[in-house]
C-alpha cells in the first residue's frame, strides 16, 4: 500500500499510512478528540484534525499554506484567544471563509462554556492553519490548563514547537508530556523519534523510545514498521528484517513490506 511505501522508501514515519491506522484506532482512548495527519503538495505538515470523531477542517488539504520563519514566541493577550488573525494574505477567499465559520462557531460555544475543552482545540487550529503559531500556542496551552490529564493539546503543541516554531527542546518536552497522559499514542513516538533523528541529532534516543512504544502498545505494526525502516536505513538489515516481519504477522496483505523483506534478504546473500 502508499503508505508502507512511503516508510519502506525511507521518507520517515510521519507519511507511514500504518500510523494513520492507528491514530484513528486511538478514537476509543482516554480522550475522544484525536489527530491525524496528511499532507498537502505544499507543505509536507499540514495537519489535518479529527475532533470528537468529526472531521474539521476537511477542505484544508488543497490549500497552500506558507510558513513565516520570521515569527517570534510572543506573549499572547486574552482578549486576542478569540480573535482570528490571519497572517498568510495569500490564503485562498473560499477556504478562508469556510474557517472563519469553524472559527466563529467555536468561539460562540466557548463563550458560553469557557471549559468546552473541544471548541478550544478547534480554535487552536484554526489559528493554527492561518499561521497565527503563537495564538495557536496560547490556546493549546489554555486547553492543557482545562484537562491536565488529555494528550491532545500537549501533542499538537509539541508538533507546532517542531514543524513552525522552531524549538525541537520544547518540542520534545510536549511529546513526552503526551506519552506520559496517552501511553498509547503511537504518532507521538514516531514523530519524537523524527525529531531525535533529524533535529535533535540523538539517534540513540530512537529505539529506545519505540520499543517503550511497543511495549505500551502491545506491538502496534506502525512503530515495528517504523524500526524496521530506521534499521534499514543504518543497514542493520537482520534487525530490519524482523520488525518487518512483525508486521506482516499482523498486515499479511502488505505486498511491499514483503518485496522489501525479500530485497533485504537478496542485499544479505550479495554480502554475506
Amino acid at each position: 500500500s502508499d503508505c508502507v511505501r512511503r516508510s519502506l522508501k525511507g521518507e520517515g514515519g510521519r507519511g507511514n499510512p500504518l500510523q494513520l491506522q492507528s491514530l484513528i484506532r486511538l478514537l476509543g482512548v482516554a480522550e475522544r478528540s484525536r489527530v491525524i495527519f496528511n499532507y498537502s503538495p505544499a507543505m509536507k505538515k499540514n495537519l489535518v484534525y479529527i475532533i470528537g470523531g468529526v472531521l474539521v477542517l476537511g477542505v484544508i488539504g488543497a490549500v497552500v499554506y506558507f510558513n513565516d520563519p520570521n515569527q517570534k514566541n510572543e506573549a499572547v493577550a486574552p482578549n486576542d484567544l478569540l480573535t482570528l488573525k490571519v497572517l498568510d494574505e495569500r490564503f485562498p477567499p473560499a477556504q478562508l471563509e469556510i474557517l472563519k465559520g469553524q472559527f466563529a462557531a467555536a468561539v460562540s460555544a466557548v463563550e458560553k462554556n469557557p471549559d468546552s475543552y473541544n471548541d478550544w482545540i478547534t480554535i487552536g487550529i484554526v489559528k493554527k492553519q492561518v499561521n497565527d503559531y503563537e495564538g495557536a500556542r496560547a490556546v493549546w496551552e489554555k486547553a492543557a490548563i482545562l484537562r491536565p490529564a488529555g494528550s491532545l493539546p500537549l501533542f499538537n503543541l509539541a508538533n507546532l514547537y517542531a514543524d513552525f516554531l522552531n524549538d525541537p527542546t520544547k518540542a520534545e518536552e510536549y511529546y513526552l508530556a503526551a506519552l506520559k497522559n496517552s501511553p498509547d499514542l503511537v504518532q507521538a513516538y514516531t514523530n519524537l523519534a523524527d525529531l531525535y533523528k533529524n533535529k535533535l541529532n540523538q539517534p540513540e534516543k530512537i529505539d529506545p523510545l519505540i520499543m517503550v512504544g511497543l511495549d505500551k502498545t502491545g506491538g502496534d505494526p506502525t512503530l515495528h514498521a517504523y524500526l524496521g525502516g530506521y534499521y534499514r536505513d543504518v543497514k542493520n538489515y537482520p534487525k530490519a528484517i524482523e520488525h518487518y516481519e512483525h508486521v506482516l504477522k499482523v498486515r499479511p496483505d502488505e505486498t511491499t513490506v514483503w518485496e522489501e523483506v525479500e530485497r533485504l534478504k537478496a542485499k544479505m546473500n550479495q554480502n554475506p
